[in-house]
């Protein structure tokens, strides 16, 4: 009853979306039918909207939309959001360890072929001795090459696995098979090449290490404290203008306006029309905007760096997103505190 009921619910997201969560969980090894899953996304969307109803948001009323309908519209699209960078970073930690593991079952595969075993008696055999996740993506390959032919059962294994490096792998041992080429040497030749491409871009990574140290210091930290510093600035600067008109207030304008550039440019001042429209509400509320941006381009830029893919800088985004607004929320108060005890003798 509920299984129907959340298939029904599933449907309702839109193809692109129920594409992603599919190919995912897919990679994943995830066994959860799609639109199931997608039901109980969307159940959990409405849950958690609901709950961001009762909590006030952190945004002004404008007078259009309320607080609590805000915080509702926020966790409903964040949810699936959330959901599809979750499947999406399981299924690239599983799809690493994949690629770390294949080197040494193509030795081992390879090794079974030369005792005389065939390529599905080489695969079954190194399935019972291999480790999680490769294990499993064996174990299914043995078992397609029982109904079907070689061609079609390697090409399910690229299929089930965002690796490129099996993809381009699987198409080396096709190649090899309808050419009738040696399996067991042309296996050795293509783990040794994996391994080799695996050392290069671990020598990469520890080069561009620096830079990528330097990108999350000035997102976690440099970037919400100047944001932080800049709020109190405007604070600091309409304080002071506050005080400055107040002082002048019963001042002859005309008279002042009389007494040269100096005295014309206080009158501008005083006017109503240069009066500053910005709140430090705003700057906070802003502040706290470009927190979210920022965290989000540099971990696309950081998946870049590491990955040349930008999918590959989701991991980054929760603990970019919570560094950097706890670092502005504190700093903002800890800069204000600052600024009052430094230039109250002004006021």
């Amino acid at each position: 009853m509920f299984e129907a009921l959340f298939d029904a619910i599933g449907r309702i997201y839109p193809k692109v979306y129920s594409r992603q969560v599919r190919r995912y969980l897919l990679y994943a090894n995830v066994s959860t039918d799609p639109a199931h899953f997608l039901g109980i996304v969307l159940l959990a969307s409405l849950a958690l909207g609901a709950l961001g109803y009762q909590i006030p948001a952190a945004f002004p009323k404008n007078g259009v939309i309320s607080e609590g309908w805000m915080g509702f519209a926020a966790l409903f699209i964040l949810t699936p959001v959330v959901m599809l960078m979750f499947l999406a970073f399981i299924s690239e930690k599983r799809t690493k360890l994949l690629e770390l593991q294949l080197p040494d079952a193509l030795l081992l595969i390879s090794s079974n072929m030369r005792a005389g075993s065939t390529i599905d008696v080489a695969i079954s055999n190194v399935s019972r001795h291999s480790e999680q996740p490769i294990k499993t993506e064996l174990e299914k390959t043995s078992r397609d090459l029982v109904s079907n032919p070689v061609e079609d059962s390697l090409n399910n294994f690229a299929e089930r696995n965002a690796s490129p490096v099996l993809k381009n792998t699987i198409e080396l041992m096709l190649f090899g098979i309808r050419s009738g080429g040696k399996m067991a040497d042309l296996m050795d030749d293509i783990s040794h090449e994996i391994r080799m491409t695996s050392n290069l871009q671990k020598e990469v990574e520890s080069q561009i290490s620096l830079y990528k140290m330097f990108l999350m210091l000035v997102v976690m930290f440099i970037s919400p404290a100047m944001l932080a510093v800049a709020a109190n600035f405007v604070v600091l600067t309409q304080t002071f203008s506050a005080r400055f008109q107040s002082q002048l207030a019963g001042a002859d304008l005309s008279a002042m306006a009389s007494g040269g550039p100096a005295g014309q440019l206080i009158q501008k001042m005083m006017s109503s029309e240069n009066q500053s429209q910005i709140r430090p509400e705003d700057m906070v509320l802003f502040g706290y905007g470009m927190c979210v941006v920022s965290s989000i381009m540099i971990a696309m830029l950081l998946g870049v760096i590491e990955n040349g893919n930008s999918r590959g800088g989701l991991k980054y985004i929760p603990m970019f997103l919570v560094a950097s607004l706890l670092v502005f929320h504190f700093a903002n108060g800890f800069a204000g505190a600052l600024m009052r005890d430094m230039f109250t003798g002004l006021f």
